[in-house]
């Protein structure tokens, strides 16, 4: 059996994690809510997977080599929320103390971080599986690299692979690059053919079968669609240059380097923010990987209030709503329901479809 590599985009998994579960901080006010999805959506994975190895991919705050070439690459996203970046902070200080790299490479994306890191274990003989909310990744597909596409909140998975691909678009992962050229991304601020739609895309790479046969053909295409894709051809192969995940990016760590060994060192940063669901995960990993217990789990310090207290106790919960009035809020997040109060935020599992 071949070995496994979990890989990480750190950027869009805690983007996605922040905004689906309620805002939450530690008793010394440090926000915890991206820190405790993060690292459940990661912990599961390596439950579920046992990789050998692992690496999480993040961007840098400097401009890639996209940037350079297109000024109006991802303009206009929203600045990160300052709650959001002190975890940003955060996270990679627990990865460090879980002996997990965090990967970083200047003038590079997350994503081109993920496409070499796979491609290498793909040459290697390891089979690669990319944790990711970005369906960008999607054409990094392949026989050795499956992505793990976080579909909703931060619990329901996809595995994404060609056949997938192929059912659905009725394109190769490769395709998929051709087809963000003709369609662009408004998210990423891809122009793409002006007017033309995934749907349409998606067509002309079924008769043409690819982006390069479209435009050799473009002639040939009647109306206002084949008008629109011969005034915009140079647009085109640029929006493919730009969709394009590098696979050969200068990323010094090697496969070597990313090999999991203990994650128990992170055990007292979790306590501190009182992570205690990732810390009993972990605790129990090491106790099936490594055949002993970790280390136990540190005693969180007293500190002042804290904005929001986790709780599983539902006794407790419904006591604190009697008396005077309250402002309610709830997420349901597939198996699980959040519900918060001023100062409470009660975690519910769901069983089976039973809300």
């Amino acid at each position: 059996m071949s070995e496994k590599m979990v890989l990480v985009d750190g950027n869009s998994l805690m983007h996605r994690a922040f905004h689906a579960l309620p805002m939450m901080t530690s008793d010394d006010g440090a926000y915890t809510g991206a820190l405790f999805g993060f690292l459940n959506m990661f912990l599961k994975t390596l439950e579920d997977e046992r990789p050998q190895y692992a690496a999480v991919a993040f961007d840098m705050h400097e401009p890639t080599f996209r940037h350079l070439k297109y000024d109006e690459y991802k303009a206009g996203r929203a600045a990160t929320p300052d709650e959001l970046r002190a975890q940003m902070i955060s996270i990679r200080e627990i990865l460090r103390d879980m002996h997990v790299a965090a990967v970083e490479c200047p003038g590079f994306e997350a994503d081109d971080i993920l496409g070499t890191l796979s491609m290498r274990c793909e040459e290697a003989g390891i089979d690669a599986l990319i944790l990711t909310g970005d369906r960008d990744a999607f054409q990094l597909s392949g026989e050795h690299t499956t992505i793990l596409y976080t579909r909703q909140g931060v619990k329901d998975l996809d595995r994404i692979t060609p056949e997938y691909i192929k059912e659905k678009w009725g394109l190769t992962p490769k395709g998929l690059i051709d087809l963000k050229g003709l369609m662009g991304d408004s998210s990423d601020n891809i122009p793409g053919v002006p007017g033309v739609g995934e749907k349409t895309a998606v067509k002309l790479l079924a008769q043409y079968g690819t982006l390069d046969g479209v435009l050799s053909q473009a002639d040939g295409i009647s109306g206002k669609l084949g008008e629109r894709i011969r005034e915009n051809k140079e647009k085109a192969k640029f929006s493919q240059w730009l969709a394009t995940i590098v696979r050969d990016a200068p990323v010094r760590e090697s496969i070597g380097d990313l090999r999991l060994t203990t994650l128990k060192e992170a055990l007292p940063a979790l306590g501190r923010l009182q992570l205690n669901t990732a810390i009993k995960r972990i605790e129990k990993y090491e106790a099936e990987v490594h055949g002993k217990e970790a280390a136990p789990s540190p005693a969180p310090a007293p500190a002042a209030a804290a904005e929001y207290h986790v709780t599983e106790d539902r006794d407790a919960f419904f006591s604190a709503l009697e008396g005077e009035k309250k402002d309610i809020s709830l997420v349901w997040d597939e198996d699980r329901v959040s519900v918060s109060i001023p100062g409470t935020t009660l975690i519910m599992p769901l069983g089976g479809d039973l809300l």
